[in-house]
Order: C-alpha cells, then sequence, then structure tokens
C-alpha cells in the first residue's frame, strides 16, 4: 500500500509539471527593438509600405513638412510641405494616411478668432487634394482607420475620441478617459493612445484599457501601428516596438462566428447561446485560460461572480468550427 501512494505521488507531480495539456499564452510583453535619433516628429503614419512622419521642419513650425523615413539606412527623406488654405498655419499633431492621400489637421485665422480644425489631404508633391471640417474647433489629432472606413479625432487637451464620418459628424464618443491625448491609431477594432502622462495605452471602444505601457523617452507624440510593428516617437527619438502576447480576437467576422452572450456586461451569471456539442472556454486578455467546460445542449450558463472586473475573451470550438465572443464584468 506505501509503495502504491508513492507512485501516486510521483504520477500526480510528473504529469501536472511536465505534461500540462495547454499552456497558457504568454503574458503582455513590449519589446523595444530598435529606437532611432530622428528630427522632431509630431505625427506617424503608415501607407502599407513605408512610415512617414510629420515634423523634421526647421525653422519653426517643425510640423510643415512630410518626411519619409527609411527603416534600413535610418535616413530621413523630405517630401514636401504641408498645404494650407488658411491665412496662418497652425501646428498640429495630426498624420494619417486614407489611400491615395495624407491627411492631416489645419486651423487658420481670419483675423478675429480662429476657424474650425480641417481634415486636410494632400499628396507627396504637397499638392492640396481637397478638405473637410472637423466637428471641434481644435481637432488636431487624426486618424484614418481603414479597416473601419472612417476618421478618429480628438482634442489635444481632452479626454475624448471622436468617431467621424465623412461629412464631419461624430458618431460616437470614447471617454472620458482618465488621462490627456497626444495622439493615437487603430489596430483592427482597437485604439493605441498616446497619453500627456507618458504611457501608451490600449483600448477598445467602450473605452476599457485592455494594456498599457510607460514611454521610456517622455510624452510619446505620435504613434502608428504598421500591421506588424507600434511606432512611437518621442521629441528626438523614433521607438520601434514589438508587442506580443495581446489577445485580440477578430469579432468582426460574420455574425456566425460570433458566440451570442446575455447578458452582457455580466457580474452574475451568463447565458451563451447557439453551442451544441463541443468546449467553451474563457480566457483573460492576456491569453490565460481561466474557465474550461464540456458543452452539450444548445445553451449553456456560466457563474462569472468570481471573476474580477475587467475585458475577458470566450472561446467555443464544435465541429463547425470556432466562434469568438466578448464577456465584460463591470
Amino acid at each position: 500500500m506505501r509503495g502504491f501512494l508513492i507512485i501516486l505521488v510521483l504520477w500526480i507531480f510528473f504529469s501536472s509539471h511536465c505534461f500540462s495539456q495547454q499552456p497558457a499564452t504568454p503574458a503582455w510583453e513590449w519589446n523595444e527593438i530598435a529606437v532611432y535619433d530622428c528630427q522632431y516628429v509630431e505625427g506617424l503614419t503608415f501607407d502599407g509600405h513605408d512610415i512617414f512622419t510629420l515634423g523634421g521642419g526647421s525653422p519653426y513650425p517643425y510640423s510643415s513638412f512630410l518626411n519619409k523615413f527609411n527603416p534600413i539606412d535610418t535616413s530621413f527623406s523630405n517630401l514636401c510641405g504641408i498645404p494650407t488654405e488658411g491665412i496662418q498655419y497652425q501646428c498640429c499633431q495630426g498624420l494619417t494616411y486614407k489611400s491615395p492621400w495624407f491627411v492631416t489637421t489645419d486651423q487658420w485665422f481670419n483675423g478675429s478668432w480662429f476657424e474650425p480644425a480641417r481634415a486636410v489631404y494632400f499628396d507627396t508633391a504637397g499638392n492640396l487634394q481637397g478638405s473637410s471640417i472637423l466637428p471641434q474647433l481644435d481637432t488636431h489629432i487624426i486618424a484614418w482607420d481603414k479597416k473601419n472606413s472612417h476618421l478618429w479625432g480628438a482634442v489635444p487637451i481632452g479626454d475624448k475620441i471622436m468617431k467621424i464620418n465623412s461629412s464631419g459628424n461624430i458618431l460616437m464618443t470614447i471617454g472620458p478617459l482618465p488621462f490627456g491625448i497626444s495622439n493615437l491609431c487603430t489596430q483592427g477594432n482597437y485604439i493605441w493612445v498616446a497619453s500627456t502622462n507618458d504611457t501608451i495605452y490600449l483600448i477598445d471602444y467602450n473605452g476599457t484599457i485592455l494594456n498599457q505601457h510607460t514611454s521610456s523617452y517622455g510624452i510619446p507624440l505620435a504613434i502608428v501601428f504598421d500591421d506588424h510593428y507600434l511606432w512611437y516617437s518621442c521629441q528626438y527619438k523614433l521607438v520601434k516596438v514589438e508587442v506580443t502576447g495581446v489577445v485580440i480576437p477578430d469579432l468582426e467576422s460574420t455574425s456566425e462566428q460570433i458566440l451570442h452572450i446575455h447578458p452582457n456586461p455580466s457580474s452574475n451569471k451568463i447565458t451563451i447561446e447557439n453551442i451544441d456539442k463541443g468546449t467553451l472556454s474563457i480566457f483573460t486578455i492576456n491569453g490565460q485560460e481561466i474557465i474550461h467546460v464540456e458543452t452539450t445542449e444548445p445553451t449553456t450558463i456560466i457563474d462569472v461572480t468570481t471573476l474580477t472586473a475587467g475585458i475577458y475573451f470566450i472561446k467555443r470550438v464544435d465541429e463547425k468550427g470556432v466562434r469568438m465572443g466578448k464577456l465584460i464584468r463591470p
């Protein structure tokens, strides 16, 4: 009997330490893989091939030039001056790419007061291609959301982000956020926000902070995601960042691929519909599986009272494939 107990203990030890069925996804990691000395940069964008900057002008205003950055030889090529429709150019922090044009913001003085800020479209030769009025007077932060085909805007001293259509109307407001905004860019259905408190945040459309990291060089003035890496600028530094371990499922596919969860948000029990025989897992935003159940019925009820407040992702796997959903635990 004693020998049997020893064997049982050894089996439990080795099976739990050596034969883990599904290791957790690595936690959020922020790896600054390259830092470049650069000109003064107040805007960053990516056209699908190259990184472009707004800045590098001398003398003032600094943000009156479009430059192309070559990460191979770390050189900057001046492409053009930024066109303006007004009498007086107002320095801004906005630069984005809406194919086939670059977009910045322009605000001019009519002799008595500043006119509302405009989104200004231009080419690499500095030719003005059109403009549109932005919804708030001092909207100088701008980003084109190529996935969802609309603009995002913000006022530098504000704490709200605006979803803007082609007519300049506000479709949605995110915030107020608990920090000042210096710049922003999009990654799928999520937004990277450079803040005035030396921190870069990843948020969703509810304004929920999913992840954050402190800038190494002070206030980040500009930020862009190039489909592989995140770039940000701080004064005379341009930083290339590899972000790993961030779980961001694509929930935008067809309705057949999205789980139906209700109530949501919920702090008690949730009901998940459209489930056949298979498995159901709940993950933290860092990819750690915290709940795993086998499912055999059309609906499954899960008690989430033990979960801490935050964002969770739910994955269902069965013979029909994989479906994803997002749960908000208030």
